[in-house]
């Protein structure tokens, strides 16, 4: 991996490492997964309706 900074580059060792897990740590996994996805999916969809409610009642709130 080459590191490159303020004035030059910089040879920096990476080494890629395997990480044995417990059985259950898939739970986990999909559950963030979840999450992730409601955080990028559910603001748009507020607004959205938000929008849709305030021009059916003529923008009052």
């Amino acid at each position: 991996m080459v590191a490159r900074g303020g004035g030059g580059t910089t040879e920096v060792a990476a080494d890629v490492v395997n990480v044995g897990g417990r059985p259950e740590d898939w739970t986990l996994s999909v559950l963030t997964a979840l999450e992730l996805l409601a955080v990028v999916v559910v603001p748009p969809l507020l607004g959205r309706r938000l929008l849709r409610r305030r021009s059916q009642t003529g923008g009052r709130s």
